[in-house]
């Protein structure tokens, strides 16, 4: 019997954060939900949120939402030290430039890196 296992939670370096994000989305639902955690270098919770929005018009905007959200509240704290997860690569590769901004994505992924620029 083979069995897959997601990749265990590492924790993040000492004095660093880690904030993990997550879009959930389904066709047939008004609402999408948005949600991130933010733990520190013992795996504590600093700070979460969790969210209904709008719909979002696909599960990459629900996804990119979600860090969107998460990188604003961090930085709008003040940290400075803060490393960023999320189950989604596109959004990912899109940020960190390896991957051409969808133009429905242009907005969100902009803000996105303002926010990193400043943590």
């Amino acid at each position: 019997m083979n069995s897959t296992r997601a990749p265990r939670w590492a924790h993040p370096p000492t004095d660093w954060l880690k904030c993990n994000t997550d879009g959930a989305w389904h066709k047939e639902r008004d609402n999408s939900g948005l949600g991130w955690i933010c733990r520190d270098e013992k795996g504590s919770m600093i700070w979460a949120g969790a969210r209904a929005v709008t719909k979002a018009a696909s599960p990459i905007l629900a996804e990119a939402e979600a860090l969107k959200w998460s990188a604003e509240t961090m930085t709008s704290f003040g940290y400075r030290n803060v490393i960023f997860e999320s189950d989604s690569l596109t959004p990912v590769k899109m940020i960190n430039g390896s991957e051409a901004v969808w133009p429905v994505l242009q907005s969100i992924i902009e803000v996105i890196r303002l926010s990193l620029s400043q943590i």
